[in-house]
């Protein structure tokens, strides 16, 4: 299943175990996406929106049919995350998501909206069908949290979260930035030269592409974070110039993709749409034209 979102409209590229390929473009608002299962023992996915009741896929077994929905409601939530039209959203959850986040940094996997996450599947005992609705309330963009600006400070101190390219200086820099970013990697040489004159703290996430590709993503980050301080920049600077074979084959920890979540999640708090993203210590967003532009980048530590 091939899953697009825009700001008003999701296109499913969708096909069951039992039933042809076939797109269908939904409304956004309002969507709720259900399973249920017919007389002859078959499981349908269906989106019930404003424009009436859509079977999307048949599957035969419910298992298959949950996954499916699974990774429609992973999109979902990824992209309420991201976008700026949900800061009411965030806003209403900050104060657990910011707590949340700050016990993340001490080992603990963060866990922003517990009523959003589902349980684990097994492959031998199929789950409870479960029914999501998302919604997209609309409010202007809030400044970050002062508990989320300390959690950020907290988490690079710490050395577990970040690649620090660079410290000893007067201001400092946090860059929100994915390894399989083409964006990313070109900028990658601009941060270098920022690394000079400024504490340049690297957050990897894995948020870019398809599934597969976060996924991948995630692994090329976990080995990264893996390395000690110094090792952890050689290695950064190779997965940036795309050498990402040797994180193909490298062992997979769960606090390494905890901690990558825990990126993940504050890139989405901070309300961030793309990467990369760049971020004074204190909370301020710094476009890549003002990053590029010393004596504008200079200017917004003074204002």
């Amino acid at each position: 299943m091939k899953i697009s979102i825009s700001k008003s409209t999701i296109l499913l590229r969708c096909g069951g175990s039992a039933t042809a390929s076939k797109t269908v473009l939904l409304p956004l608002q309002g969507v709720a996406f259900t399973i249920a299962r017919d007389e002859n023992g078959m499981y349908w996915l269906a989106a019930d929106s404003a424009t009436g009741h859509t079977p999307l896929s048949t599957f035969e077994n419910e298992y298959d049919a949950v996954r499916a929905l699974r990774r429609i409601n992973s999109a979902l939530r990824r992209h309420i995350w991201t976008d700026k039209g949900t800061c009411l959203f965030r806003l209403i959850f900050w104060p657990l998501a910011a707590v949340a986040f700050i016990v993340s940094l001490n080992g603990a996997m963060m866990n922003l909206h517990t009523a959003a996450s589902s349980p684990a599947l097994t492959l031998n005992q199929p789950p409870t069908v479960p029914t999501q609705e998302f919604t997209q309330p609309a409010s202007q963009p809030q400044p970050p949290a002062p508990q989320l600006i300390q959690a950020l400070a907290q988490a690079a101190k710490s050395g577990k979260f970040t690649v620090s390219l660079s410290q000893g200086k007067p201001h400092t820099l946090y860059v929100f930035s994915d390894p399989l970013c083409p964006h990313c990697r070109a900028f990658e040489p601009t941060l270098e030269r920022l690394a000079a004159d400024y504490n340049i703290e690297v957050f990897p996430v894995s948020l870019v592409g398809d599934d597969d590709q976060i996924a991948k993503s995630g692994l090329i980050n976990q080995f990264v974070l893996t390395a000690d301080k110094t090792a952890r920049i050689q290695r950064w600077k190779k997965v940036m110039l795309g050498e990402v074979s040797a994180a193909k084959d490298a062992p997979q920890s769960q606090e390494m993709a905890d901690r990558v979540n825990a990126n993940n999640q504050a890139f989405g708090l901070l309300g961030f749409t793309g990467t990369p993203s760049i971020m004074t210590a204190d909370g301020k967003e710094l476009s890549l034209d003002v990053v590029k532009n010393p004596v504008q980048l200079a200017a917004s530590f003074n204002q």
